[in-house]
C-alpha cells in the first residue's frame, strides 16, 4: 500500500478510523505526518480498513460529480427547450400587432373558429371500428373510410379467437363503426386517426389500442347489465367502496311530481381510503347473495328538496329482484368460473330478498335534507338547468 491511496480522506476521517486502534499524537495536525505514524504504526488489518474507507469516499464523490454533471446537463437542456418554444411562439405570432384592433377580416376568422369549436361537429362523438374507443369525431379524427383503403388488415386479424368475437373478414372490428354492404360484406368503417396511421407503418404486431391487441372484453350480459347498485352489491365478493346517493326531485307546477321517476346519475365522483379490512370481515363464507343487513353498510342515500319525498320515488334505482339476482349469480357460476366457481347459491338468502321492491335496509339509511341551497352549488356549472325541460330526478354519486 501507498501513503496516496488515502489521500482522499480527511485528517478528520483519518483520526476518527484511528481512534482505539493506533495512539495519535495531538500534535500531527497534518496528513502526511498522520499517514506517516498509520504506516509505521498501523497495523494490517487497519490499512485494509482505511484502504476501504477511502475506496467507499472515492465512489461516493464519483456519484455526486455524475449526478452534477446530470443536473447541470438537464438545467442546459431545460433552458434550450425553453428558448426554442419561445422562439417559436415568437415566430408564428406577430408580436407587432399585440393589443392592435384587428379588421374585419380578422374578426370574421375568430368567428368562425369559435363555430366550428362549439358547432354540432365538435361535440359530436363516434366510435372507432379498430380500437373501440368513443371520441369525439374532430378530437379524435375520426373519419368514414372505405374498407379497401385500410392498410394491412392482417394485423387486425386475432390470434387467439373467441366464440363472441365480431370478425369482419377474419378481422376483429367494433360492430357499431362497421357498415355492410346488401351481400354482407364490409363497404365502409369509421376509424381513428391513431389507429390508420399506425396500420400504415410496417410493424408485424396489432395496433397498440386496437381490440386485435389483446384488448377485447366482450360485451356487458343482459344478466349483469340490467342490476342495479344493491343488486350488484348482494353478488359481489369485494367491496372496495361504499355509494353516498345526493338526489335533487324535480318539480312540476303543483310541487313534486310522482310521474318523474329517477332516471340517471351524473356528476363528479370522488374516492377515498376505506377499511377494506374492515369490510371483509361483513362477509362469511361462499353463500350468495349477501343477506340484506350489508346494504346499510354499503349505502347512503339523501334526499334533498323542501317536500318530503315519497320512498317509492327509490324504486328506479333501488329495487331489488329476486329473479334478477338468481339469474345474475347463475350466469357467473357458469361462466366467469375462476371467481364463482366455489360460490354456493344459498336458497335461503335468496327467499330473503323482496321480488321486486326497494329492501327495508335500504330505506333505514335514506334521510332528507331541506338545504336546497346545495342544488345551486351542485349545477354552478356552464349551463343552468332548474328550468330544463328533462322529466326525472337528478341526481350525483360519490364512491368512498
Amino acid at each position: 500500500m501507498e501513503q496516496n491511496e488515502f489521500a482522499i480522506l480527511s485528517v478528520q476521517e483519518l483520526r476518527m478510523l484511528c481512534r482505539g486502534r493506533l495512539s495519535l499524537s495531538r500534535t500531527n495536525h497534518k496528513r502526511a505526518e498522520l499517514l506517516q505514524r498509520i504506516f509505521s504504526g498501523g497495523t494490517l488489518s487497519l490499512l485494509n480498513d482505511l484502504k476501504q474507507a477511502a475506496l467507499a469516499k472515492s465512489q461516493r464523490l464519483a456519484d455526486l460529480g455524475k449526478e452534477k454533471t446530470l443536473r447541470k446537463k438537464r438545467k442546459v437542456q431545460d433552458t434550450y427547450d425553453g428558448t426554442r418554444q419561445r422562439r417559436k411562439v415568437e415566430a408564428s405570432q406577430d408580436i407587432s400587432q399585440f393589443l392592435t384592433i384587428p379588421d374585419d377580416k380578422g374578426k370574421n376568422e375568430c368567428y368562425r373558429r369559435f363555430y366550428v369549436a362549439t358547432s354540432k361537429e365538435a361535440t359530436e362523438i363516434g366510435v372507432c371500428a379498430i380500437c373501440a374507443r368513443e371520441m369525439g369525431i374532430l378530437e379524435g379524427g375520426i373519419k368514414r373510410l372505405n374498407w379497401k383503403d385500410i392498410p394491412n388488415k392482417r394485423r387486425l386479424v386475432p390470434k387467439n379467437k373467441h366464440a363472441a368475437h365480431h370478425l369482419f373478414e377474419g378481422c376483429l372490428l367494433e360492430p357499431r363503426a362497421v357498415y355492410t354492404t346488401s351481400h354482407g360484406g364490409v363497404s365502409d368503417v369509421d376509424a381513428c386517426k391513431s389507429c390508420v396511421e399506425s396500420l400504415h407503418s410496417t410493424a408485424n404486431f396489432p395496433p397498440p389500442l386496437s381490440l386485435a391487441n389483446n384488448l377485447w372484453v366482450g360485451m356487458v350480459p343482459w344478466e349483469l347489465r340490467r342490476l342495479t347498485v344493491p343488486e350488484q352489491m348482494l353478488i359481489a365478493l369485494l367491496y372496495p367502496k361504499v355509494y353516498v346517493f345526493k338526489l335533487f326531485p324535480k318539480f312540476s307546477g303543483q310541487g313534486l311530481d310522482p310521474s318523474t321517476l329517477q332516471q340517471a346519475m351524473r356528476g363528479t365522483i370522488s374516492t377515498y381510503d376505506l377499511d377494506v379490512a374492515g369490510a371483509a370481515n361483513m362477509i362469511q363464507g361462499n353463500l350468495l347473495p349477501r343477506k340484506l343487513p350489508i346494504l346499510a353498510s354499503l349505502v347512503s342515500i339523501t334526499f334533498i328538496s323542501v317536500a318530503v319525498v315519497p320512498h317509492r320515488w327509490l324504486r328506479s334505482l333501488f329495487r331489488v329482484r329476486r329473479q334478477v339476482v338468481y339469474e345474475a349469480l347463475a350466469w357467473l357460476k357458469k361462466n366467469n368460473p375462476k371467481y364463482y366457481r366455489m360460490v354456493e347459491i344459498s336458497q335461503t338468502h335468496m327467499s330473503d330478498l323482496p321480488e321486486d321492491d326497494v329492501p327495508r335496509e335500504i330505506l333505514a339509511v335514506v334521510r332528507h335534507s331541506t338545504d336546497v341551497a346545495v342544488l345551486d352549488q351542485e349545477e354552478g356549472g356552464y349551463v343552468a338547468n332548474h328550468s330544463a325541460p328533462l322529466s326525472g330526478e337528478h341526481g350525483t354519486l360519490s364512491a368512498f
